[in-house]
C-alpha cells in the first residue's frame, strides 16, 4: 500500500547468496527449490539431481551447497523407459515429497523425507498422460511401483508423438498434484491413495492451459491461451459454480485482450477465495466468489485512482464555482430588495403598509427558494461523480473484481512467502540490452 510520491527507505542493493554452476552433459530443462530452501533439485535430459544447501556457523552469511546422494531412485522410472530427465519439479508443502514428471510422460512422487540418511522410495507413478493402449498394456506389466495409468483415449500418433507435461502444481495441503501436457490434457492426481482423473475440454473450441495453481480450498485454477479462467474443485470432481458462469464468458475485455498469456498462479493465504494471476506485464487479483463486474470496466488500480481524483477533484471545482455564482446571485437579489425596501418606505401611507408588509413576505421567500436551490445543488453533486466514474468504466454499486496492477515489466515471477506478503521478480529490458552484443552492422550516414 504505497502512495505515489511517498518517500522511501533507501535499502543496500541485494546480494546473491549463492551461485550454482552444474556439471551436465546436457541443458538444464527444470528445478525446483523447497519451502525452506534447504533441498534444491534440478534436472538435464540425463536425470534429476539432488543438493542440500547448508548455512555456515561462522555468521558470514554464506552457505554449503553438496549433492545428496543415492538420489533418485532406481525405479522412478520403469525398467523399460530409458527417459529419465525431469520436465517439472515440485516439493511438497512439508519438503517430504517431491513430484517429478518425466520426459517420458510419467509422473513419480518421491519421499524425500530421510534424505539425510541418503534413503529415497518412489512412493507411486501416475501415468494418466501416457494413455495409448500399448502404454497402458505396458504400465500394467510393471508391478514394482504402485501404477495408475488411466484408461486408453487412443490419441493420434502426432499428438503421442509431441506429448510432454509443460506444467505442474502442488496443492498446499500437499495430497494433490496437478500436471498439463502440450495436447492440453490436464490431470489431477491424489498422491496418498493415487486416484488420477482428466479434466474435461476447457472450452467447445481447442484451448491450452498455460499455467496451473491451487488455492487454499483444493480448487485448481487453469488460465488458457485465449485468457480465460477456469476452475475445477478437486473434490468434488467438477468444475465450480463461478467456473461454469464466467469462465469463458463475462471476463472483463481489457484482461481478456491482454497480448501476454497468463504465466503462473499465486495464492494468498489471507485470502483463500482469491488467487493472483500473473503475466509478463500485469499481476490481477481474482475474487473467486464475486462477479467479475462491468465488461469496459477499468482494471489497473493505480489508473482508476487516478481517474477518480481527477472527476472528483474536477466536480468539486465545478460545485464551487457553482456555489460562487449561487452566492453573487443571492448578494445581488439582497441588494434588490434592499433598494426596494428604501423606496417602499418613502412612500408609504396608512393603506399600503399592509402591501409592504406582503412584498417583504414574498421577498423572503424568494431568498429562501434561492437557498433551498443552492441545498439541493449540493446534493446532486454526489450523484454527478457516481454517474461521470459510471462514464469513465468505474461502477462504484459493483464490486470490484480482476484489481490489475502493470507497475512491474518483463515480469518472470511472482509468489506469497508469507500472508499478504508477495516476492515479485522481474527482469527489465534495459538490463537484457545491456548484455547484448555489439551490433554486426550499422549504417553511417555522411562518410
Amino acid at each position: 500500500h504505497v502512495e505515489s510520491g511517498q518517500g522511501l527507505q533507501v535499502y543496500d542493493r541485494q546480494k546473491d547468496l549463492l551461485q550454482m554452476e552444474l556439471k551436465t552433459r546436457t541443458n538444464l530443462i527444470s528445478s525446483a527449490i523447497s519451502a525452506s530452501g534447504q533441498l534444491i533439485a534440478a534436472s538435464d535430459a540425463e536425470g534429476p539431481k539432488l543438493y542440500s544447501v547448508v548455512r555456515s556457523g561462522d555468521g558470514g552469511g554464506s552457505v554449503r551447497v553438496r549433492r545428496v546422494r543415492g538420489f533418485p531412485p532406481e525405479d522412478f522410472v520403469p525398467p523399460y523407459s530409458q527417459c529419465r530427465g525431469a520436465t517439472q519439479m515440485r516439493f511438497t508443502a512439508d519438503e517430504r515429497r517431491l513430484a517429478v514428471a518425466t520426459t517420458d510422460g510419467f509422473v513419480s512422487i518421491i519421499d524425500v523425507s530421510e534424505w539425510q540418511a541418503g534413503k529415497f522410495a518412489t512412493v507411486r507413478r501416475h501415468c494418466h498422460h501416457r494413455t495409448t493402449t500399448s502404454e497402458v498394456e505396458a504400465d500394467a506389466g510393471c508391478s514394482d511401483v504402485p501404477t495408475h495409468p488411466g484408461e486408453p483415449r487412443a490419441q493420434p500418433p502426432s499428438a503421442v508423438d509431441v506429448r510432454t507435461i509443460v506444467g505442474m502444481a502442488v496443492s498446499g495441503s500437499g495430497l494433490l498434484v496437478a500436471t498439463y501436457d502440450t495436447t492440453g490434457c490436464v490431470v489431477v492426481s491424489h498422491i496418498e491413495n493415487g486416484a488420477s482423473s482428466a479434466l474435461p475440454p476447457l472450452a467447445p473450441q481447442k484451448e491450452w492451459p498455460t499455467a496451473l495453481g491451487f488455492n487454499a480450498r483444493n480448487q485448481l485454477v487453469v488460465p488458457t491461451n485465449a485468457n480465460h479462467l477456469h476452475v475445477w474443485d478437486a473434490d468434488k470432481g467438477a468444475f465450480t459454480k463461478w467456473s461454469r458462469a464466467f469462465g469463458l464468458g463475462g471476463i472483463p475485455r481489457v484482461y481478456q485482450h491482454m497480448q501476454s498469456c497468463i504465466a503462473g498462479v499465486a495464492v494468498n493465504p489471507a485470502e483463500p477465495d482469491c488467487v493472483y494471476v500473473y503475466a509478463m506485464n500485469h499481476i490481477t487479483r481474482v475474487d473467486l466468489t464475486q462477479a467479475p463486474g462491468p465488461d469496459t470496466a477499468v482494471l489497473n488500480v493505480h489508473k482508476r485512482k487516478q481517474i477518480e481524483q481527477e472527476i472528483i477533484g474536477k466536480v468539486i471545482e465545478e460545485r464551487e464555482a457553482s456555489e460562487r455564482r449561487s452566492e453573487r446571485q443571492l448578494s445581488k437579489r439582497k441588494r434588490k430588495q434592499h433598494v426596494a425596501g428604501r423606496t417602499s418606505d418613502a412612500h408609504m401611507d396608512v393603506d399600503s403598509s399592509v402591501n409592504g408588509d406582503a412584498a417583504s413576505v414574498a421577498d423572503s421567500e424568494d431568498v429562501s427558494s434561492v437557498a433551498s436551490e443552492v441545498a439541493g445543488r449540493s446534493k446532486d453533486w454526489e450523484s454527478t461523480i457516481v454517474a461521470r466514474l459510471r462514464e469513465a468504466g468505474i461502477n462504484v454499486a459493483e464490486p470490484h473484481n480482476f484489481r490489475m496492477t502493470q507497475r512491474y515489466q518483463n515480469l518472470m515471477y511472482a509468489s506469497f512467502v508469507d500472508s499478504d506478503t508477495m516476492v515479485v521478480v522481474e527482469r527489465p529490458w534495459t538490463d537484457v540490452a545491456s548484455a547484448l552484443p555489439a551490433a554486426f552492422h550499422r549504417h553511417r550516414f555522411g562518410s
